[in-house]
């Protein structure tokens, strides 16, 4: 037990120098959505409101499209200690894909000490775990998320978490409302993770039902009441919040300002980044501002012409940005 427990720590050492070495400067600098989370966390924390505008939400408008603000709080503590950088908004990724390598080591040892003694080895017992912690610790996709501002660390933390718990459950009943919990707080953590949350809390329940339902049946309600009331907030702002505005709203994307033209030799032009340059040299950076501006309250590629027309007083085209 010694060994193991020796051998574990030198593991989440290992882990954490992957993960926290250089942290701020590499990857060399924070792309977009870091950027985005890092500066709406930062709002949060200076306003109680998202740079939209809108207080504490379960989802912040956010580069042509709804992100959800969970894992953006959990910035908040990282900015408060080391200031607005690109260490301060990535230290807590790193933290948690850290925690990720105990939390696989505990879910991997509980699992199997659901099996038979007879049914395994001794070998496998005492080593699986920490392989499997191992093998996370050096597996590319999980560094690579663990140093970067980006949802799915956490929403792997909570998935863990949450599987750990059913597993804690089948023994100790308690743990039944603290599985509802993770699981319900990490559908508001990543799109995705609406569907396969539930469909995973519920995946586990049919898998481990015979001795799940053996247990009282006020744990097991208590549980899944926590899950359900959870989800409230969520459900109420999919219906009647963002969620709708996600779905009803499709604002014209800034990188939209050139249709694909069938120009033969003259080239097509499919991203913005041309026509950006073109209307900053020709007219300066503040009809620009204007125009994105406006660009909230547009909704058909009609209404973007006639604004565009109004401002710079031609319509976009291919001929109009290569006169």
């Amino acid at each position: 037990m010694r060994h193991q427990k020796l051998l574990l720590i030198g593991i989440i050492l290992l882990a954490s120098i992957l993960r926290l070495y250089s942290l701020g400067s590499a990857p060399v600098s924070l792309f977009g959505d870091e950027v985005d989370a890092g500066y709406n966390a930062f709002s949060l924390l200076k306003t109680g409101k998202d740079y939209n505008g809108n207080p504490w939400p379960i989802y912040s408008e956010s580069l042509g499209d709804f992100r959800p603000t969970a894992y953006m709080y959990t910035l908040i503590p990282g900015i408060v200690l080391f200031g607005l950088n690109n260490f301060s908004v990535r230290i807590i990724p790193a933290l948690l894909g850290i925690i990720n390598i105990y939390l696989i080591y505990l879910l991997i040892k509980q699992a199997i000490s659901l099996v038979k003694k007879n049914q395994l080895p001794f070998i496998i017992r005492f080593n699986f775990p920490l392989l499997t912690a191992l093998l996370l610790t050096i597996t590319p996709w999980h560094i690579h998320f663990s140093r970067v501002a980006i949802e799915q660390t956490l929403y792997l933390t909570l998935l863990l978490l949450g599987t750990y718990a059913i597993l804690k459950t089948l023994h100790h009943p308690n743990w039944g409302i603290i599985a509802g919990c993770f699981f319900a707080l990490a559908t508001y953590t990543y799109h995705a993770a609406k569907l396969f949350s539930p469909l995973l809390f519920f995946t586990l329940i049919l898998v481990y039902r015979q001795p799940l339902f053996k247990l009282p049946k006020k744990q097991l309600l208590l549980g899944g009441l926590t899950f359900v009331l959870i989800l409230v907030p969520l459900i109420s702002d999919f219906f009647y919040g963002s969620g709708q505005n996600r779905f009803n709203k499709k604002p014209v994307k800034f990188a939209s300002f050139l249709e694909f033209y069938d120009i033969g030799d003259k080239g097509i032009y499919e991203e913005s980044g041309f026509a950006v340059m073109f209307l900053v040299d020709k007219f300066g950076k503040g009809k620009l501002l204007e125009l994105i501006k406006s660009l909230r309250t547009i909704f058909t590629k009609e209404d973007f012409y006639k604004t565009f027309k109004d401002i710079y007083g031609f319509e976009p085209s291919y001929e109009s940005f290569n006169k």
